[in-house]
């Protein structure tokens, strides 16, 4: 619980570990569990993967054991590292220290690597070790969400894994939650990438039809909200759009823009959390929510 504590506060500063495994989590003398080595997390100009010319893995940090599918062979075009990579990697690390195993298979030979990625990929991992547990049904609905090959089908934030743990309700927040609060003003602040600290207001008054354009900075292009991206161009010139709603007073976001055209999705996608915005489907913002283009990530802010 105390591993999934630090995640979720590093989570919500808009940042992914991205290197779980048991050799970075270690103990206090009264037996607290402690995160540690950021060193990819912390590095905002270096991925944990890098692509060559054709969009093809050219090397891998981390610990293949530990690593989600999306992870190992990032699909061409998908380039953003989401709260659901660490929560793949504590599956892991959870079915390991219940079973003394590891859930994709045994690693001898490098044959041995190449099938337990495979196994990883198509969701194959030994359930016997954990159906065998006197407290199977605890820890298995646990197990199976985290280790979905799918991001989108897998357990999407740390709160529901810590939803599903046991004698968690009796443990109190190590920290206060962030409030869902609606503000006068809103902004965007950046918490990972080139510009760290840089603050966007939204102001619907200063904006066309109630609409804002976010995207790479680039002369060939006008973005009311740019954002500098010179080491991987991972985000797009015409990335995304927010939309005011004075009704709700909230802003929406949809992934892409209106170009002269029509409709232009991003190259490496939207996200909001864990879920993904679409041109027809846009996703209502709010406070502390973080936004997440390609390496880039964003606070959302209700200044009240």
């Amino acid at each position: 619980t105390e591993v999934l504590r630090g995640l979720e506060a590093l989570h919500r500063e808009g940042k992914v570990h991205r290197d779980l495994k048991p050799e970075n989590v270690l103990f206090r003398n009264d037996g607290t569990a402690v995160l540690t080595d950021f060193g990819i997390s912390g590095d905002r100009n270096n991925r944990l993967t890098r692509r060559g010319i054709l969009g093809t893995p050219k090397e891998i940090m981390g610990t293949f054991i530990y690593m989600p599918p999306e992870q190992i062979r990032p699909p061409t075009g998908n380039a953003t590292v989401l709260p659901t990579t660490d929560i793949f990697s504590f599956g892991v690390m959870l079915y390991q220290m219940l079973s003394g195993e590891l859930p994709f298979g045994k690693l001898h030979t490098d044959d041995d690597m190449e099938r337990y990625c495979e196994n990883s990929r198509t969701g194959r991992w030994n359930r016997r070790p954990i159906e065998h547990l006197k407290t199977a049904k605890t820890w298995m609905p646990i197990i199976e969400g985290c280790l979905q090959p799918n991001y989108k089908k897998r357990l999407q934030t740390v709160a529901e894994v810590l939803s599903l743990m046991p004698a968690v309700a009796d443990m109190p927040p190590i920290e206060q939650q962030p409030s869902r609060r609606q503000g006068r003003m809103w902004q965007m602040r950046i918490m990972q990438g080139e510009e760290v600290g840089r603050v966007y207001t939204l102001d619907p008054h200063r904006c066309h039809n109630s609409v804002l354009h976010m995207g790479r900075q680039d002369d060939s292009v006008y973005n009311d909200l740019p954002i500098v991206e010179t080491q991987s161009r991972y985000i797009s010139r015409a990335h995304c759009t927010l939309e005011w709603d004075a009704s709700e007073h909230r802003w929406y976001l949809w992934d892409g823009q209106w170009t002269p055209a029509g409709w232009r999705p991003s190259l490496n996608g939207t996200f909001v959390g864990s879920r993904q915005a679409t041109s027809d489907d846009a996703i209502p913002l709010s406070d502390s929510d973080i936004v997440s283009l390609g390496d880039v990530t964003l606070r959302v802010e209700a200044v009240v």
